[in-house]
């Protein structure tokens, strides 16, 4: 199995590529990222310049291969908008795809029996299908992808396997659905982040000697799909947006076949390192030694140093992966490194590799 984390821009996309157990080539897609990590806005020779996301894509095409799964986590604009800029600009987007997992504003409001909330729909401009015409024309996302959409709502506690790969749902809950329906609108802002400067010009040490945890209050980001990942008995954690009080009550349930403590290859840290989405006591229950961190951190200063330095303080061993190294390089001082000499900031310059058991 290979995970990249792709570079997507302040969001998170993800491409995990792996043989099933019949040796299929399968290939899953979390998240799309910003519009730019499909297509970026035109250079200084207006020319339009692929993202990585482009060459994803292109690849599995060209490679005769299918998107088996797209997980879309959540409704905010940094994980969804690289897919809907992907289905503008090709006809021929679904026709690679073959099951979808988003929570669409009208499957939440069907399975609580609610009134929907219009401002959960996203329309996209789909591309002319003759040359007749150049003017292209609006559709609902939700339309667009039904028949690939999961049927259900992806909700804490589910339980669902796909060409191996099991996946054991840890987010959203019922409460965090409600009020995504009740309160969200288009534009939201990201609520205990958004105007911020960044905090790393204080010391790890001084962040870890007043730190107060303050919990993320987005409604989108607590409906994010997160999950733990098995496959060949080595289990991944993919964590979205979500937010830290349902992930931590349901890492609890966690456990091997064995009933032991769930050892995670890696975990891809929740809302690009936010403070506010990753609790002391959550961490306490997450074993691991790598962590991600998906974001250049040029719309909201993520990562905080005070999260991080939360995760030194209680994982002092940890490796912390970033796929844009200029963050990384802006975050620790000389004496951070003196005073915590023994984690590592390493640049992710390749997919993570794990072999079959």
């Amino acid at each position: 199995m290979k995970i990249r984390f792709l570079k997507a821009h302040n969001g998170d996309c993800v491409h995990i590529n792996f043989n099933d157990d019949k040796g299929v080539e399968r290939n899953i897609i979390i998240d799309g990222g910003i519009r730019d990590t499909y297509i970026k806005a035109k250079d200084k020779k207006l020319k339009r310049v692929a993202g990585e996301l482009y060459g994803v894509i292109k690849s599995i095409r060209d490679m005769g291969k299918k998107i088996d799964l797209l997980i879309l986590t959540h409704h905010h604009d940094d994980h969804i908008k690289g897919v809907l800029s992907w289905m503008e600009t090709d006809k021929d987007a679904l026709e690679l795809i073959n099951e979808v997992w988003f929570n669409t504003g009208a499957a939440i409001a069907s399975w609580l029996g609610k009134e929907e909330n219009d401002a959960l729909d996203f329309s996209i401009n789909m591309p002319p299908e003759t040359t007749e015409t150049s003017i292209p024309y609006a559709i609902l996302f939700r339309d667009l992808v039904k028949e690939k959409l999961y049927p259900q709502i992806i909700v804490e506690g589910t339980k669902l396997e796909r060409y191996g790969v099991i996946f054991h749902i840890l987010s959203p809950d019922k409460m965090q659905l409600e009020k995504l329906l009740k309160e969200w609108k288009k534009i939201e802002p990201d609520l205990g982040t958004a105007g911020r400067s960044n905090d790393y010009e204080e010391s790890l040490a001084s962040h870890i000697s007043h730190d107060e945890f303050e919990e993320d209050a987005s409604p989108a980001n607590g409906t994010s799909i997160a999950f733990r990942m098995e496959w060949q008995k080595k289990n991944f954690l993919f964590l979205a947006d979500a937010h830290p009080n349902i992930i931590y009550r349901n890492l609890l349930n966690q456990k091997t076949i064995d009933g032991q403590p769930v050892k995670y290859e890696l975990v891809k840290l929740s809302h690009h390192g936010s403070a506010f989405n990753t609790s002391p006591a959550m961490l306490l229950e997450i074993i691991s030694d790598n962590f991600i961190i998906s974001t250049n951190g040029e719309k909201h200063q993520h990562p905080h140093k005070r999260m991080l330095a939360r995760l030194i303080g209680i994982k002092p061993n940890c490796k912390l992966h970033f796929n844009y190294e200029a963050r990384m390089s802006q975050l620790f001082s000389e004496q951070d490194k003196i005073d915590f000499p023994a984690f590592q900031a390493i640049p992710i310059t390749t997919a993570f590799t794990y072999d079959d058991n």
